[in-house]
């Protein structure tokens, strides 16, 4: 059964399923039970030659790596078969049942239960612990700081904690520009012309904030490690920031800040 049909889709990432199709068919007829869309294109979200085109590729059978098939740029696949589905990433997981349309097979939500929340705010915890983190302390380093005057490393900076902070304070799954924008009405205003930047270099839109890539730069260092001791505050771990949003404090899940902070 098929929700979206590839003429449904945006047209370049129509293209890119239909040639892995067509590829996967020609090569293992069979194999492809089924493609899910996700990310970015199903969370309304999606900007041509920004963002990542997300799917998740379920076959009859489990696939080496090497045995996996080719995959067109810029398609971003995510394997799987019926028995892995419990594998699959939380924030993919929760994606396909609550969002995911299927090009090929079956309905998302008929195979993929919800996650919940107890296991998202874990997944978070832990990707801010292991990811985050360690890419904030980089971005500190001097060496690292000169990749960060590429656009599209600012807006990794920018977006990622916001996302893992609206999962953490709602349970929610959002796009970038959507985390983006509701962390500027609860974060500090100092950070508004970051987010700013970020979100005009997704989509275009807005008036270019900063004529230094360099102080750029410094303030998507300085915006990660805010936006890090917020999400800490609401996951209730780690370091810990005072509280500064009425939503935070009316679920209930703002600690008291660490002393010297």
């Amino acid at each position: 059964m098929s929700l979206l049909r590839p003429r449904d889709l945006p047209s370049d990432v129509a293209a890119s399923i239909s040639r892995f199709l067509t590829s996967a068919d020609d090569e293992e007829p069979g194999l492809v039970e089924a493609v899910w869309v996700e990310g970015s294109i199903v969370l309304g979200d999606y900007h041509p030659d920004v963002s990542d085109m997300d799917v998740v590729v379920m076959t009859k059978r489990p696939l080496a790596p090497r045995e996996r098939l080719r995959v067109p740029a810029p398609l971003s696949v995510t394997w799987t078969t019926r028995g892995t589905l419990s594998a699959l990433p939380p924030i993919t997981a929760a994606t396909l049942h609550r969002a995911g349309v299927a090009v090929r097979g079956p309905i998302p939500r008929a195979l993929v239960p919800d996650v919940p929340r107890a296991t998202l705010v874990a997944y978070v915890a832990d990707n801010l612990a292991t990811y985050w983190q360690p890419w904030l302390a980089r971005a500190r380093r001097p060496l690292f700081r000169l990749t960060c005057l590429h656009p599209r490393r600012v807006q990794w900076g920018v977006f990622g904690v916001p996302r893992q902070y609206v999962t953490a304070l709602d349970g929610s799954i959002v796009s970038k520009t959507a985390a983006a924008r509701r962390v500027r009405d609860l974060f500090d205003a100092r950070h508004h012309r970051i987010l700013d930047e970020a979100l005009r270099l997704r989509t275009g839109a807005g008036a270019r904030q900063y004529r230094s890539p360099f102080a750029r730069a410094a303030a998507m260092v300085a915006f990660l490690e805010h936006a890090i001791e917020r999400t800490h505050a609401v996951l209730g771990v780690g370091v810990r920031a005072p509280a500064r949003s009425p939503g935070e404090v009316r679920q209930g899940l703002v600690t008291a800040a660490t002393p010297g902070r």
